[in-house]
């Protein structure tokens, strides 16, 4: 739900991890949010603006998104029953999308809704939920990938970020700022209350501003060792980036969290299509969901909360290592990144370095003493030339052992391993 700008033609969907097995699930999400709410419709007190509650729906894409098999749910502002409202038909990019609730004979007409729903909202306060099915919520305060945005008004118990939208009334709507562009998940910041303007799929679209990257793909997996989580996206263009870091929660959570030290370079502005890793080795038990934070080169964020991974881990206890090992890069061949994974039984000096043909070094990814474990050590062959490279792995017992790694002695562990660069 989450996005100051949205990441452009998101090929998108949820990712289901279950013991390493990928399913995709077809999603709106973050594409699609909730724009408007008007609850005052038609009472008979207060002169209310139009006859009937509206809520109002924007796609801040540039792709059209099915809504086949996705409602709208309402509940009071402490309440745990919603009201489910089925959607059908599509959203163009830039396109409002109207939904029509109950109301009464005072106050203008509304525009031709897309949906006629039944749902009576409070014009004062309560939740509103754009939801990826048909089944009712239950619970005051839902959570779960189902959820593609949430906005609570007045007294809500249950919102986005630091608070609710402020009280609403017969007059006033919650209103998205920046034409329903503006998307940080957090309530209170990103809308304000104005006069009721519904609008609907005649209404004139609204593009959301230039976009910084064009994400092909984001996937991943569970490691068959049971001890990370692999990550892995691509992109067809990219315009001033920076970079990207990644954010992850627990199911249960409300906020997204940086993982420390996941940072991962791009491309600056480039037409050749780009592919990208990155393994998380900090992975516990539950039902885990992670995005990518895109940073431009004027230090601008914008998060892909269109593109979660639930990844249900089931991960237990894992023993130490019982041998050294270094494992095949991937991917290989790479441009301009790719990922080294290496094993531990016992604290070590390890040093990790690339050469080049000739037997020069190129970069020294490690040289330092660690604990028993296994590992990921990333490349960044950016600065480097089309070709063959060598990885090559040396790691000796730490205890006792201060002097320098020497080859040949049957404690001391020697691997090496054929990398291919391709620009």
């Amino acid at each position: 739900m989450a996005m100051v700008r949205l990441f452009s033609r998101i090929r998108g969907w949820t990712v289901l991890l279950l013991a390493g097995v990928i399913t995709s699930v077809n999603t709106a999400s973050s594409q699609v949010i909730i724009s408007q709410v008007y609850g005052g419709g038609g009472a008979s007190t207060g002169s209310p603006s139009y006859k009937n509650d509206f809520v109002e729906l924007f796609n801040r894409g540039i792709t059209t998104i099915d809504l086949t098999g996705y409602s709208v749910q309402y509940a009071s502002a402490s309440g745990s029953s919603w009201s489910v409202t089925t959607l059908a038909g599509s959203i163009a990019p830039g396109q409002y999308y109207l939904i029509q609730g109950s109301g009464g004979s005072a106050g203008a007409t509304l525009p031709t809704p897309e949906v006629v729903g039944t749902f009576a909202m409070s014009a004062t306060n309560g939740k509103v939920a754009l939801v990826g099915g048909t089944t009712a919520l239950e619970g005051a305060c839902p959570i779960g990938p189902m959820i593609i945005d949430l906005v609570g008004y007045g007294s809500a118990n249950c919102f986005e970020g630091s608070g609710a939208v402020p009280v609403l009334s017969t007059t006033l709507a919650a209103l998205r700022s920046s034409d329903g562009c503006a998307d940080t998940d957090n309530n209170a910041g990103d809308f304000f209350t104005g006069t009721p303007s519904p609008r609907n799929s005649t209404s004139l679209a609204v593009p959301c501003g230039p976009v910084p990257i064009t994400l092909n793909y984001f996937n991943g997996s569970v490691n068959t060792s049971g001890v990370s989580v692999d990550l892995i996206w691509g992109t067809e263009s990219e315009t001033n980036n920076y970079g990207f870091e990644i954010q992850k929660k627990l199911f249960q959570s409300p906020v997204f969290e940086t993982i420390p030290n996941s940072f991962v370079p791009g491309h600056g502005t480039t037409l050749i299509p780009q592919h990208y890793t990155y393994s998380d080795n900090s992975i516990s038990s539950g039902s885990w969901y992670y995005r990518l934070v895109q940073i431009d080169l004027d230090g601008t964020h914008l998060y892909s909360s269109a593109i979660q991974l639930a990844v249900l881990t089931s991960v237990r206890e894992i023993p130490p290592p019982t041998a050294f090992s270094l494992q095949q890069n991937y991917p290989n061949p790479f441009n301009p990144t790719t990922s080294i994974k290496y094993q531990i039984p016992n604290t070590s000096h390890v040093v990790l370095m690339v050469y080049d043909v000739l037997g020069q070094e190129v970069a020294t990814l490690v040289n330092e003493v660690r604990g028993p474990g296994a590992y990921t050590a990333r490349w960044d062959a950016s600065g480097a030339s089309s070709g063959v490279y060598f990885c090559r792995m040396q790691a000796r017992p730490a205890e006792g052992r201060q002097t320098p790694i020497e080859l040949g002695q049957a404690d001391f562990f020697v691997s090496t391993k054929r990398l291919l660069l391709l620009k």
